[in-house]
């Protein structure tokens, strides 16, 4: 069993963790995400005026920046960060993490005990109208807004974003199941 949120982190979010010093303190992050950070204080395309709406999906962020968003996140609510020092996730832990690659699968193709594994999120048949992005063109101009195809796009449980706009962090790598 785990839970998971319902959108993808919007830049609204995730600039709690911007204003509130996240890039400053060493206590979010692991030692290879402090080295690799540097001198960044904020993700790429942060201003960038087609990506950084409040309620667009936060992009140009680092496994590394998302793992200390996450813990920075646990620490603010009063929960356990679940990464350590080295990016290993304690998942018995109470605060916030990334979903492993199955956990993200699972919730995007299947979601339910008994429920049948799904092709798209919403179903077996494709449709563009349930397909999340802000294209008008054969190329992208700007991420969508968390939310913009809910309800129609969404999980059978209400879980919208999982097709399309942008890339998503998981926990684990993709090829240690064998892929």
């Amino acid at each position: 069993d785990f839970f998971i949120s319902k959108f993808t982190i919007t830049n609204a979010q995730f600039g709690g963790f911007v204003e509130d010093g996240g890039y400053a303190e060493r206590k979010y992050w692991t030692a290879n995400g402090w080295a690799w950070k540097g001198k960044i204080v904020q993700p790429a395309f942060w201003r960038h005026a087609r990506f950084n709406g409040p309620a667009q999906r936060v992009v140009g962020v680092s496994w590394y920046e998302a793992v200390a968003f996450c813990n920075w996140l646990s620490l603010r609510d009063g929960l356990t960060a679940v990464y350590d020092d080295r990016g290993w996730a304690d998942l018995g832990a109470s605060g916030y993490r990334l979903p492993t690659e199955i956990e993200w699968e699972y919730a995007a193709a299947k979601g339910a005990p008994g429920q049948a594994e799904r092709i798209y999120p919403w179903g077996d048949t494709w449709d563009p109208q349930n397909v999340v992005s802000g294209l008008s063109a054969p190329k992208a101009s700007k991420t969508a807004a968390a939310g913009s195809r809910s309800p129609r796009g969404d999980t059978p449980q209400g879980l919208a974003d999982m097709s399309g706009n942008v890339w998503e962090w998981c926990s684990d790598n993709a090829q240690a199941d064998g892929e």
